[in-house]
Parts: structure tokens; C-alpha cells; sequence
């Protein structure tokens, strides 16, 4: 294309400096430029559907390393869970050993409690990942779609 413009340009400039007038340009030659000119255009002004394929697949593996990271997470916080609940026990056990101590009771007791605030914290953040999660699936699902789409519809 580049070499046909300039092909163009050469003739039109050599017709100026011969005849010293603007030719007059052939219509057919007209219609080719106004075409080639249309057909760059358009290239920069939509998205290939190899682009869009790309861009997709980009989009999805972000989707699926923030819901990796999720996972991890949710782990995390189960883990946490488990100890509150194993440490929420051993401090039952030992409030239940003191109970005949009477002025370290309450501590135990404030103890317990804590661990069972934590505990709750910890299930309260579980759900919340878990939710976060089944959103960051459908998200996931939904770019896999998108890209499929766009792969069928490359031509071949």
C-alpha cells in the first residue's frame, strides 16, 4: 500500500512539473486510494478478533491468579479458625482445672471469651472469601465464554 501511494505521488508530481498544471486524476485511481484509505481506517478504529481473543485470555488469567490467591486466603483463614477453636478449648479445660482458684477465674474466663470473639471472626472471613470466591468462578466462567467466542470467531 505504501508503495502504491508513493507510486501515486511520484506520477501526480511528475504531471505538475511537465505540464506545470494539476492533472486531472483518473477516477478508478481515485476509488483504489479512497478505498486503501478506508481499509486503514477501519484497522485502527476496531478490535481484531485475535485482539479481543488476547485480551480475554489476559483478562481470565488475572481472574484465575486473584481466585488462586483467594483460595490461599480461605486456607489461611481456616487454619486460623481451627486454632481459635483448639485454643478455645484449652482454655475451657483450664477454666474448668481453676475453678477452684477463684481469683484467677475471671482472666481465664476474659480468655475464653477472646477466643471465641476470634473464632467467629475467622468463620465470619471464611464465608466471606467463600463468596468472593463462587463470584470470582462465575467471573472466571464468563471470560472463558467470551474467549471461545472470540477464538471461533477467527477466520481460518
Amino acid at each position: 500500500m505504501f508503495f502504491f501511494t508513493v507510486g501515486a505521488a511520484v506520477y501526480t508530481v511528475g504531471r505538475v512539473v511537465m505540464d506545470h498544471a494539476f492533472p486531472e486524476i483518473d477516477s478508478s485511481l481515485l476509488l483504489l486510494l479512497g478505498i486503501r484509505n478506508g481499509v486503514y481506517v477501519a484497522s485502527k478504529l476496531g478490535e481484531t478478533p485475535l485482539q479481543t481473543a488476547s485480551r480475554i485470555e489476559t483478562e481470565k488469567r488475572l481472574l484465575e491468579d486473584q481466585k488462586k490467591r483467594l483460595d490461599d486466603q480461605i486456607k489461611a483463614l481456616e487454619k486460623q479458625r481451627d486454632d481459635a477453636t483448639s485454643g478455645k478449648k484449652a482454655a475451657s479445660d483450664a477454666v474448668t482445672a481453676a475453678a477452684t482458684n477463684a481469683p484467677g477465674l475471671q482472666k481465664l474466663k476474659d480468655t475464653l471469651d477472646e477466643k471465641e470473639e476470634i473464632q467467629k471472626d475467622a468463620e465470619a472471613a471464611v464465608e466471606l472469601k467463600k463468596e468472593d470466591l463462587k463470584d470470582l468462578g462465575a467471573r472466571v466462567t464468563k471470560k472463558s465464554e467470551e474467549l471461545n467466542a472470540a477464538v471461533a470467531s477467527i477466520p481460518k
